[in-house]
């Protein structure tokens, strides 16, 4: 929550300021894997495996087989699985799980995370199997969880009334499935919670009642349903007045809300508590709203009340603290201050990507230096929700200087990133709800449907998710993750290019002129496939002797991914998997990759036990599909 965005005011007067058969799949090549190429058998394979729409299906023909046949087959198959589970695994094999890792679809660690902004679960869940998972998404950070006040404002989910999982966001049993369905395809969730305050003080008089029906007294301080009285709050009854004092930001009222007394030990109690019970569906991390705004040392102990309760290490816990570091400020308001305790977040990388669109982007060589958070504390992102409203950030309306500086952050190193997915508004509507929003309930949105239109003022999404260069530069920071960036050059202030080691080399063109130039690369000679804005290979990138020749569009970029060699593409490796799948199975066995739900592949015997199915299905005539993922282009 932005402090320097007062909260307006709505019309009652509240303020804000096991692994089963039927599920057997076998991967090709990691460079097959990368494309999406997967060999199932027709019959084998769930609905939920390999969404349809995600992964069109490319029939090879075959003779048909009896219904009774296929049964016989499958119970040969689950028998034989059953026998070799039986076994104890190699020490030298790799454990099955029941859980995928956090790996994309070619089997490269997960780097980059999404917030859902003002998205039901439902909403999320769905976007989860169709998006976030086979893009490779890290996690999702959800808006406020908890119980609020009344409103369509988006700014109502920051004023808590209960520590209720019942919110406008949906209910307490659709949250525990969004959390099941999204780590069902690797994608972790991360909850926004509030802990500073709950609602504001200058609110209507009597008795109130949240989103889910719980009572609440704003003007005397009384939340029977966290509980909180006024013996919980800080001494202080007036509104922050003074940033250059620390006392004065964290005791005194933030835009008029009642400010909670973290360093008791009954507050704690009551907030660890509800950080147990996420952790209990599977939450993996938490944002930190108004983090500044509480003593480090509180949330410090608050983390390790949440460990005792959870039986984890206080350091295993993701804790994302929202520090709004600005000039002038009392020193103890620092980030630095809440390194201890997890990451920052660092508002100060989206103010000069700002900066750097709307100017000259050369200088954003140095950008790590103007930085005040070390890269392994810092949470770096283009924009959020707040600095969208307030326009400290770029935003969606800004077009292609916003999706290029999205695009340097996906391709540089720094911090933990992450992309907003937000709604349109008009700038004289910054308080308002997406168009789904009513008092108590945001309704589910069809991102199908809403993501086919362009900005506007209907209340459409930005699905920035959707786009394909967002895909492909989500793919690469996977795939490049712990490289350093190479190769700097400058075409112009407003064209730079940069690599990541041998991983790959992108090039960003920020001025209204197309331009053509060459550039010194570390990756091998070769053609490569220039995935920025195509999901197949119409377009490639020639590298000879070392250099790169590259004609890049007006406001747009190239991208060369080492693992995009069109001699190592999957079209060119399709028949030799297909023509032996005890090689590749053994292979992919050997180098401990990921299947296409991220799951491990099982010891030797279940390798050997999939082999044989498949082997089996094949001699009795099955039907084979070759699925290779084209990514549908939403720009």
């Amino acid at each position: 929550m932005a402090v320097f965005a007062h909260r307006s005011t709505d019309k009652a007067g509240n303020k804000a300021g096991n692994n089963a058969c039927g599920k057997t799949c076998v991967t090709n090549n990691a460079s097959c894997k990368r494309s999406g190429i997967i060999l199932t058998a027709k019959k084998s394979i769930s609905a939920k495996t390999i969404p349809a729409k995600t992964i069109p299906a490319k029939t090879i023909p075959a003779k048909s087989i009896s219904a009774k046949s296929i049964l016989a087959i499958m119970l040969s198959i689950c028998a034989f699985f059953s026998a070799a589970m039986s076994n104890p695994v190699p020490s030298n094999a790799v454990p099955l799980q029941t859980a995928p890792e956090a790996k994309d679809s070619a089997g490269n660690p997960r780097s980059v995370d999404i917030i859902a902004f003002e998205q039901s679960w439902n909403t999320i869940a769905d976007e989860c199997e169709k998006t976030y998972g086979p893009e490779g998404i890290r996690y999702v950070e959800t808006s406020p969880a908890q119980e609020t006040i009344k409103g369509t404002q988006w700014w109502t989910s920051y004023q808590p009334v209960s520590y209720k999982l019942d919110s406008k966001l949906g209910s307490e049993d659709e949250f525990k499935s969004m959390v099941s369905r999204c780590k069902a395809v690797g994608v972790g969730i991360i909850v926004d919670v509030v802990f500073n305050q709950t609602t504001g003080q200058d609110g209507s008089s009597g008795r109130q009642t949240g989103v889910a029906g719980t009572e609440y007294d704003a003007k005397n301080g009384d939340y029977p349903g966290f509980p909180f009285t006024k013996a919980d709050y800080h001494d202080c009854d007036s509104d922050i007045s003074n940033y250059k004092d620390a006392y004065n930001v964290r005791n005194c009222r933030l835009s008029s809300m009642w400010d909670l007394n973290t360093g008791s030990e009954h507050v704690r109690d009551v907030q660890s508590d509800y950080l147990a019970k996420l952790d209990s569906y599977g939450v993996e991390g938490y944002r930190i709203d108004a983090a500044k705004h509480i003593d480090p040392s509180d949330l410090s102990a608050l983390k390790e009340a949440a460990a005792k309760k959870t039986g984890k290490n206080a350091d295993d816990i993701l804790w994302i603290q929202e520090v709004i570091d600005n000039d002038g400020e009392a020193e103890q308001l620092a980030p630095s201050y809440y390194y201890q305790t997890g990451q920052v977040t660092e508002f100060r990388y989206g103010y000069t990507l700002k900066t750097a669109f709307k100017g000259r982007i050369s200088g954003l060589k140095n950008i790590d230096s103007k930085m005040l958070i070390p890269s392994d504390k810092a949470n770096a992102f283009v924009a959020n929700w707040d600095t969208v409203r307030n326009g400290s950030t770029l935003k969606p309306q800004d077009g292609s200087a916003y999706d290029l500086a999205n695009t340097f952050m996906l391709a540089w190193n720094y911090g933990s990133v992450r992309l907003l997915s937000d709604y349109y508004f008009k700038d004289g509507d910054k308080d308002n709800g997406p168009a789904s929003a009513g008092d108590t309930r945001v309704k589910d949105v069809d991102f199908d449907k809403a993501c086919s239109a362009k900005a506007s003022s209907t209340g459409d999404w930005n699905c920035q998710q959707r786009s394909q260069a967002v895909r492909s530069m989500i793919a690469f920071h996977n795939y490049a993750s712990g490289a350093k960036v190479t190769n700097w050059q400058e075409g112009t202030d407003n064209t730079i290019a940069f690599g990541r080691e041998d991983k790959g080399f992108v090039v960003i063109n920020n001025s209204s002129a197309s331009y053509k130039g060459t550039f010194s690369v570390s990756v091998k000679d070769g053609e490569y496939c220039d995935v920025y804005n195509k999901s197949d290979c119409s377009a490639t990138l020639k590298v000879k002797d070392g250099k790169l020749q590259a004609d890049v569009p007006a406001q747009s970029a190239v991208l060369l991914s080492a693992d995009s060699m069109k001699d190592n593409s999957s079209e060119n490796k399709s028949s030799d998997s297909s023509a032996s799948q005890t090689d590749s199975s053994a292979a992919s066995n050997e180098s401990g990759e990921s299947g296409v739900n991220g799951e491990n592949k099982s010891n030797k015997g279940i390798l050997i036990g999939s082999v044989a199915a498949v082997a089996v299905i094949a001699a009795a005539g099955g039907e084979y599909y070759f699925r290779k993922r084209k990514t549908k282009d939403w720009n």
